[in-house]
């Protein structure tokens, strides 16, 4: 399995309206633009997100025919269901024809960087954990197409992963007569930032079994540090 780096200290645990000036169709007797969420089962950090324990809210970035769409939509979750919706009345509708790309992110601070006329680059996010293990956030990531014929009641299907791996230090002794006490633990040359690149492939798989070595996955669905 491809492993994902942690940028983070060795004692961790481990979608703005329409543009003005682009021209879309919009089917206004189309269902808006909502999504159901599922998510990777692992733990990365103190504060982490699976299939049973999803987040409240994340942001979304969308395109159509290489343009901007929408841009940091903050999306929030509809009581304890699997349904999010757009916050703060910023509602986004089906384009008539167009086929849309979907990027979103959850904790990933003011890092998200859109090239939005720009489609043979892909986001990326620069990213710094927070220094204190009970403080840091489980940044997620997801990136989906859809088109409009092909979409159930307007809900997209998206699949977040997790772009950050745990880190666990464990000490064992073998002789049953001899205790020891760990004082001090340091690693060196870890990096504590570094810029995230959205994956090439669309991440709607899900792979409960991904945290246990599943070796199915396609590793173009993953994004790299």
């Amino acid at each position: 399995m491809k492993k994902l780096f942690l940028l983070a200290w060795p004692i961790a645990l481990a979608a703005v309206s329409c543009s003005n000036e682009e021209v879309v169709s919009v089917n206004n007797d189309a269902n808006e633009i909502t999504f159901a969420v599922t998510a990777e089962n692992a733990t990365r950090a103190a504060d982490s997100y699976c299939n049973y324990d999803m987040p409240a809210d994340f942001n979304v970035w969308a395109r159509v025919d290489n343009k901007q769409y929408f841009a940091n939509v903050h999306y929030t979750r509809e009581g304890k269901t699997t349904t999010y919706k757009a916050a703060g009345g910023e509602v986004h509708f089906w384009p008539q024809t167009e086929e849309v790309s979907f990027w979103a992110a959850k904790n990933h601070g003011e890092g998200f960087k859109w090239n939005q006329d720009q489609t043979d680059k892909t986001p990326t996010i620069d990213f710094a954990p927070a220094k204190e293990a009970k403080d840091q956030k489980d940044l997620l990531y997801a990136y989906t197409v859809k088109k409009r014929s092909d979409a159930t009641d307007g809900k997209v299907k998206m699949n977040f992963r997790h772009a950050l791996s745990q880190v666990v230090f464990k000490a064992k002794v073998t002789n049953p007569t001899i205790r020891v006490a760990v004082d001090k633990l340091e690693v060196c040359r870890i990096n504590s930032t570094g810029t995230f690149t959205y994956p090439s492939n669309k991440t709607d798989d899900n792979w409960v079994e991904h945290s246990n070595g599943n070796k199915t996955e396609d590793e173009n669905s993953i994004g790299t540090w």
